[in-house]
This record gives C-alpha cells, sequence and structure tokens, in this order.
C-alpha cells in the first residue's frame, strides 16, 4: 500500500478524516508550526504517519520536499491548504491577490505536479482531491480573489485529469459551503452572519468537518473509480437557486 499525502494536514478536516482512514500510512505537510503542533497530537495515537514542514507558496520549497520523500510511492494526495483575505474589489492590493492565489491555486498546482511524478514514477494509478468551494460556482462580495482562485482549481482539475487519465490518476474535487470549527464558531453563529448566509442554505446548516472528510474518502476510494474532473457540492443546496 502506497502513501497517502495530506497537504494542509493541520485543518479539522484531516482530523475528521483519520478517524475514518487510521489504517493508511500519512505523509503530513503544512507550515513548520502547524506540522510541529500536528505531530505532538499524534504522538499518542496509532496512526502511521512522517512529517514535512512546506510552504506551499514557495514552488522550490514544494520541489525539495517531494524529492525529501522520493522513496515513499505516493498513491494519494489531499490537498487541503487555503486561505481567504475578506476586501471589496475596489480595495484589493497585489499583495493580497497574490497572497490568495499563491495559496489557493499556485501552490495547488505544484503539489499536484510532484505527487503526479511521483504517481508516474512507481507507476502508481492514484488519487487526487482537493478542496475548492461553493464559491468556485457562485460569486459573493468581499471574495474576488477566493473566487478566482477556487474556480481556477476546478478548471485546473479537469487539465490535469485529462492530461493524467493515460496514468490511471484520478483527480477530483470537494466544494463545501461554510465549514464550522471551533475557531469560526463564533462567527458562523453570530444572528446577523446567520441571517446573511445560513438562510441561503436551504438545508439550513453549516458543513461539518465530518461531512468533508466523507466526500473525500468517496473520492479516494474505488468506489468513484469512474469519476475524474469532477467536483462534489456539499453545501446544502446554496448554489441550486
Amino acid at each position: 500500500m502506497g502513501y497517502t499525502v495530506v497537504v494542509g494536514a493541520g485543518s479539522g478536516i484531516f482530523g475528521a478524516y483519520r478517524k475514518l482512514a487510521p489504517e493508511k500510512e500519512y505523509i503530513l505537510m503544512d507550515l513548520p508550526e502547524k506540522i510541529g503542533l500536528l505531530k505532538q497530537e499524534m504522538e499518542s495515537s496509532d496512526c502511521r504517519a512522517v512529517f514535512f514542514p512546506l510552504d506551499v507558496t514557495d514552488p522550490g520549497a514544494v520541489k525539495d520536499v517531494f524529492a525529501s520523500a522520493a522513496e515513499y510511492r505516493v498513491e494519494e494526495l489531499v490537498y487541503l491548504a487555503g486561505i481567504n483575505c475578506l476586501a471589496e474589489a475596489l480595495d484589493v492590493t497585489e499583495a493580497l491577490w497574490d497572497k490568495v492565489l499563491d495559496t489557493n491555486l499556485k501552490g495547488c498546482f505544484f503539489v499536484m505536479q510532484e505527487a503526479a511524478k511521483n504517481m508516474i514514477r512507481h507507476g502508481t494509478a492514484g488519487r487526487m482531491v482537493n478542496i475548492v468551494s461553493q464559491h468556485a460556482f457562485v460569486g459573493n462580495t468581499e471574495r474576488a480573489a477566493y473566487c478566482a482562485s477556487k474556480a481556477a482549481m476546478v478548471g485546473l482539475n479537469r487539465v490535469l485529469a485529462l492530461e493524467w487519465a493515460p496514468f490511471g490518476i484520478r483527480v477530483n474535487s470537494v466544494a463545501p459551503t461554510w465549514i464550522l470549527y471551533p475557531c469560526n464558531e463564533a462567527l458562523l453563529m453570530d444572528p446577523g452572519f446567520q441571517r446573511k448566509n445560513l438562510r441561503g442554505i436551504p438545508l439550513k446548516r453549516y458543513c461539518a468537518p465530518e461531512d468533508v472528510a466523507c466526500a473525500v474518502d468517496f473520492l479516494l476510494s474505488g468506489k468513484s473509480r469512474m469519476m475524474t474532473g469532477q467536483s462534489i457540492l456539499l453545501d446544502g443546496g446554496w448554489t441550486i437557486r
């Protein structure tokens, strides 16, 4: 069995996913401060993992990390890294634009490129899943850079799915609505925020990390063997209106 690479492994989504798949062997990557905390947290668990600090905004660092991990056969990749910086479009600076696009889009591409090289070198029919957003499909205010990055990720997935299909590599994504974490509970449960956003979700609930983890698990499994270049919307119906 090969390894599952998780980039942005410090997120709550990976915490939920490893409960679904504790038997897997993981290569976990995140910013140095996050990977250190994750390593401490997992010391008492039975989860088998190796840890690499990584800043995805640096393509050179991405290349170096995957070179350091070349001995491992990558079978799966999950890209969880992502950021959003709220700003009206008229106020978006080049620095803000680059910060969002470098993490969400550029980082994702160069990580997927290195993972694909590993899969092809080892003759692995691999699977890749990245996290986009409902905002890849609909617009929203103060999110010009974010919406652009997530929509571009969907288009990128289609190209890579097409190019890498001859190698047996599948590329898909999960597009959730707002995900409720302990760190953002105060914001998402604020009455004003709920009036503005929760009412736009027909199911009247936010996404949970477990919801995303289940979709990732499906896309990595043989149950989705005929799916590539697709995105699963976990938006509670936001985009159907």
